[in-house]
């Protein structure tokens, strides 16, 4: 993690490193004794949320950067290739998650910034990086030799830190932000910062986003989402009938399971059904059908 990062978890004048893996480190950082709000984009990740509230209003995905003669298909494409990180921040995490779950390795060269990571892949001492999408297309029209790939992780959020002594700025700060998304106002800010709206950039990190954008969900209904793609699959229950679903057709043209069908895409899982006979709804077999 680079000093000027380490600032905010600092405690005493000093970070202790245990706090990301010992859940009994717990302990309020010395920022909070002068400030109220910690306002930029923390990255919402588990042993952050043990010592300071968020107000994470900015669903984010963790998106590959790379050299444009670098192929990155998918994760398995990074094994063995030179990755520029910060040594202990959220994108750490990411590519430690993925080397244990994907039994892949990676090759590491140590930065002070995510920035300092960009410049790296740029000047190609790193294959690639990975940088949170709210600002990998941003950052990407600055350098020459950089194109932004894809995903690594599913939909997180970041926002603003306040301190766990002060739950009532939390409540007021997380209704503030959720009229703001209400009412658009979030998106006209985005465009003024990011030269899109907030529902453009939806477009690139959602599945659908024309359906999502007029939904204009909140920050706990993404949250739900999330939930639901860590999962795999909404799992629904159909009637075997003509506006549900048929296991024998070749085609179906259910009005309810084409609904369905439809659903799962816009936010990105498989279906996953109980078949239910009219007569003995309660011995329903499960079929899968993956959603393309």
């Amino acid at each position: 993690m680079s000093i000027i990062l380490k600032f905010f978890f600092y405690k005493d004048g000093v970070f202790d490193e245990t706090v990301k893996t010992d859940p009994n480190v717990v302990y309020k950082p010395d920022l909070f004794e002068d400030v109220d709000i910690y306002v930029d984009t923390l990255t919402q990740i588990p042993w952050r949320e043990k010592l300071m509230d968020f107000i994470g209003f900015t669903p984010i995905r963790e998106l590959v950067i790379h050299q444009p003669d670098i192929d990155i298909e998918n994760i398995y494409d990074m094994n063995d290739k030179t990755v520029a990180v910060q040594s202990v921040s959220s994108y750490m995490s990411t590519f430690t998650d993925i080397e244990q779950t994907y039994g892949i390795r990676l090759r590491y060269v140590y930065v002070d910034t995510i920035f300092d990571a960009l410049t790296a892949v740029d000047e190609k001492r790193a294959d690639f990086t990975i940088m949170d999408s709210n600002r990998a297309f941003l950052e990407a029209k600055k350098l020459s030799n950089i194109e932004v790939g894809i995903p690594v992780t599913d939909v997180k959020f970041v926002g603003w830190a306040v301190s766990k002594d002060t739950p009532e700025l939390t409540s007021i700060l997380t209704k503030y932000m959720d009229v703001l998304i209400d009412r658009g106002i979030i998106n006209d800010l985005w465009l003024t910062d990011y030269d899109i709206s907030f529902y453009e950039y939806y477009t690139l990190i959602l599945k659908d986003a024309s359906i999502i954008e007029a939904m204009n969900l909140t920050r706990e209904e993404l949250a739900y989402i999330d939930g639901l793609r860590k999962r795999g699959a909404v799992r629904i229950a159909l009637q075997n009938n003509v506006v549900g679903y048929n296991p024998d057709a070749e085609v179906q043209t259910g009005y309810n399971y084409l609904l369905a069908e439809d659903f799962a895409k816009v936010i990105g899982v498989d279906l996953e059904m109980v078949i239910i006979d009219q007569f003995t709804r309660f011995f329903g077999r499960m079929v899968k059908h993956l959603s393309k």
